[in-house]
């Protein structure tokens, strides 16, 4: 197929972050198997990938949460079994622009 820089989306992350001031990056379980490809923190805040459990609690009590400084990048995300959504946390400090760079589960 074709390079996948054609499917990348941005997402604006509200800041600061905290437990239940946070933007979905993955809203069903059925999504969430598959994970995101290409995640890059293109915003001037810090943030954390979290995946969720169906009572919105943090898998693993954080265990699998992914911090990413600005700048930052991983080649794919996978969540672990058992995540009802994945959620991008704006650092609870930073009072600018959160935003993430990533090609969605489904392209």
């Amino acid at each position: 197929m074709g390079d996948d820089t054609t499917y990348l989306e941005q997402l604006d992350i509200k800041c600061p972050g905290t437990s239940t001031n946070y933007t979905v990056l993955i809203s069903t379980p059925w999504q969430s198997q598959y994970g995101v490809s290409r995640l890059t923190n293109v915003g001037e805040c810090t943030v954390f990938i979290s995946p969720l459990d169906a009572d919105g609690k943090p898998l693993g009590k954080g265990k699998y949460n992914r911090e990413l400084a600005p700048g930052d990048s991983i080649p794919h995300y996978y969540p672990p079994e058992g995540t009802h959504k994945v959620v991008v946390v704006c650092h609870e400090t930073c009072n600018g622009g959160g935003r993430i760079q990533y090609v969605p589960p489904n392209a």
